[in-house]
């Protein structure tokens, strides 16, 4: 068996407007709304387009007034801002939607550390199978001499297999063979290749 120093996701903190350029802020985004959620803000909205492609979240801070809940402050454009230390706002439709930070990290595989600066900040990853994937499948690149994984593939794969991408079906495979740090990169290519 080879011994692998299986790499750790140590990233991210995404700002709430470059997760709405991704079209990623909640698992149903853009297939219509919901009229109730578990966090009692009401439902989720389709996402709207928009916002610069800089992702460093600097979106104008909303004024006070109005409600967090269905039907909240009013706002233009493509604002962003936290409505409290765990709720990130965004403006749809004219209407400043609550989105939990906890559910749009969750969403692409992190646990939240709540919202500061108009962001969602995002900790570490929280699905210990693609994780181990990941780790396991880039490993196994480069010890065969077939390259190596970059920051971004590392990203690419992690949220490709956490969200189910039947694209990212071998990163889920490759962990199955991964052993505390360590993996066995022949069983793990004739199991999954």
């Amino acid at each position: 068996m080879t011994n692998a120093r299986i790499r750790s996701l140590g990233f991210i903190s995404m700002s709430a407007k470059a997760l709405l350029i991704m079209g990623a802020l909640l698992p149903g985004c853009g297939s219509g709304g919901s009229d109730s959620d578990d966090d009692g803000n009401g439902g989720s909205s389709t996402h709207g387009e928009g916002g610069d492609s800089s992702g460093d979240g600097a979106g104008p801070v909303i004024g006070s007034g109005g409600s967090t809940g269905s039907g909240g402050p009013s706002c233009t454009g493509d604002e962003v801002t936290c409505l409290d230390g765990s709720t990130v706002g965004a403006c749809e439709n004219g209407e400043l939607t609550p989105y939990a930070c906890t559910d749009v990290c969750d969403y692409l595989g992190f646990y939240s550390d709540g919202c500061a600066q108009d962001s969602c900040s995002c900790g570490d990853p929280n699905d210990s199978t693609c994780l181990d994937g990941v780790g396991g499948f880039c490993f196994c690149l480069e010890d065969a001499g077939a390259g190596t994984c970059s920051d971004d593939d590392y990203s690419n794969m992690y949220g490709g297999c956490h969200q189910g991408d039947p694209d990212f079906d071998v990163i889920a495979c490759y962990a199955s063979y991964v052993s505390g740090n360590s993996i066995d990169c022949a069983a793990a290519a004739n199991g999954c290749l």
